[in-house]
């Protein structure tokens, strides 16, 4: 009898994590949106572009002289810095090849 009982009891332990498993995720949970792990990645950020349509005047969102285009600038200007570096590297080997030619 008391073997019965337990065993009852078993499958009623995992018919109701079965049951929790199917129908109980937390994804479809009503509050999931407050605990989710991942909502940063999937959120837009709070401001793509100056045109941005949800930024109105009192989002304080556009600032006097911010450069939304730093990152590819600074890019920009680190190759052309490189270009330049090794033009001059050029030149200061040519000027040195040109100094020992007339030395000789």
């Amino acid at each position: 009898m008391e073997r019965r009982l337990t065993q009852n009891q078993r499958k009623l332990n995992r018919a109701i994590n079965e049951y929790r498993l199917q129908h109980q995720q937390p994804i479809s949970r009503r509050e999931f949106d407050l605990n989710d792990p991942d909502a940063l990645k999937k959120e837009l950020p709070a401001r793509i572009s100056d045109d941005d349509p949800r930024c109105g005047v009192s989002s304080l969102q556009k600032f006097v002289g911010e450069d939304l285009t730093k990152k590819s600038r600074d890019k920009l200007q680190q190759q052309q810095m490189s270009t330049w570096f090794d033009k001059q590297i050029e030149e200061h080997d040519r000027a040195e090849a040109s100094r020992k030619h007339d030395e000789q």
